[in-house]
């Protein structure tokens, strides 16, 4: 996989490298970088007012991204929902700086 941001794709890269994929905390931090450039992204398109259904969307498709890479590790439910626990503090997070 090939990201577009160098500190996303460095982060990844370093992940497939690792001899044990099921690291919740190397996922959740690839989490979090990605729900910040994804709010970033949203935000110079959106206003104000927009922002709040843009960073929900924002979740979302971090979610399904973050979804596939713990798949792939093969990360267990208990380490996934708190990487989504990760997900969602972090858009929340991020929709509070904004606001």
């Amino acid at each position: 996989m090939r990201l577009k941001h160098p500190n996303l794709q460095d982060l990844y890269d370093e992940m497939e490298r690792e001899a044990d994929m099921a690291d919740k905390e190397k996922i959740a931090e690839y989490a979090k970088l990605l729900v910040h450039r994804k709010v970033k992204e949203s935000q110079r398109r959106a206003t104000v007012d927009h922002v709040g259904l843009a960073n929900d969307g924002v979740s979302y498709e971090v979610r399904q991204q973050v979804e596939k890479v713990a798949e792939t590790h093969k990360l267990d439910a208990e380490a996934w929902a708190w990487v989504d626990r990760v997900i969602t503090e972090a858009a929340t997070k991020e929709r509070q700086e904004w606001a």
